[in-house]
């Protein structure tokens, strides 16, 4: 219950941040990040036997997106979170927001096919084992084609990491995390060039998609216990391919053997 609480308490205390939006280091397309339709660092899924099961599994995304997909009236929980101080309301509230977040998986392009159905994890009991988070906690905007869209890079998830999400990741002190999506890889990883997914998965074989401790940046080891095992996935998003489904493949066999 203690880091349930830690992590209920994370959001709340971090609810007015604000440090990667109108800040003049961060910017896509020359335009710096504007706020999104839903204020706020947001909580994904956390099984409520996540911090008591065994393989502690964290898949670790990009950011949140936006539109209509996560309409900014279902997220009204986030902000009664910052707003209530009484534990039993904000367990409550907690409560609502995982089921926002149930709700809205079906929703989110191939996100149910590859990291539940895949892995096995698609029934309640297997969901409630395992939980997802992102480098950058805040959906953004900036402007393309007279439309707002979906904003991240590596300044955006560096400068998060750094304020915010590393101390979400040491409540959650996942055993296994598995990086998805090639930005959250390479944000990840302590190289100085781009590495394509492609590239990684030049390499087969059982523990191929296992990523070595020694190349993960440090900020990001000295969150976690030495022992924790770092692997990589492609992406839930509309290009999802054959290649993703064979990591979910690769990861599962290798975390079950």
């Amino acid at each position: 219950m203690l880091s349930k609480i830690e992590v209920i308490n994370f959001f709340s205390d971090n609810y007015k941040c604000r440090s990667c939006f109108h800040n003049p280091k961060i910017k896509l397309n020359h335009q710096q990040f504007n706020p999104a339709n839903v204020e706020g660092p947001q909580p994904r899924w956390i099984g409520k036997n996540y911090f008591e099961s065994d393989k502690k599994i964290c898949f670790m995304l990009i950011n949140p997106g936006s539109g209509n997909n996560t309409p900014n009236k279902e997220w009204e929980p986030l902000k009664n979170l910052y707003k209530e101080k009484k534990e039993i309301e904000r367990l409550n509230i907690w409560d609502q927001i995982m089921k926002v977040n149930k709700s809205g998986m079906p929703k989110w392009g191939k996100w149910k096919s590859l990291y539940l159905d895949q892995f096995g994890f698609d029934s309640e009991e297997e969901l409630n084992k395992i939980c997802f988070t992102n480098m950058m906690l805040c959906s953004a905007w900036v402007r393309k084609n007279n439309k707002f869209v979906n904003a991240y890079n590596s300044k955006s998830l560096d400068n998060c990491f750094n304020n915010c999400s590393n101390n979400l990741l040491k409540i959650l002190s996942p055993k296994h995390i598995i990086f998805s999506g090639v930005q959250t890889i390479n944000s990840a990883l302590n190289h100085s060039q781009w590495i394509s997914l492609s590239k990684l998965r030049s390499f087969s074989g059982p523990n191929s998609r296992e990523i070595n401790p020694s190349k993960i940046k440090k900020k990001i080891r000295d969150c976690l216990d030495p022992d924790v095992k770092f692997f990589y996935i492609g992406h839930y998003g509309m290009t999802t391919t054959h290649n993703d489904y064979l990591d979910a493949d690769i990861i599962k066999k290798q975390i079950y053997s």
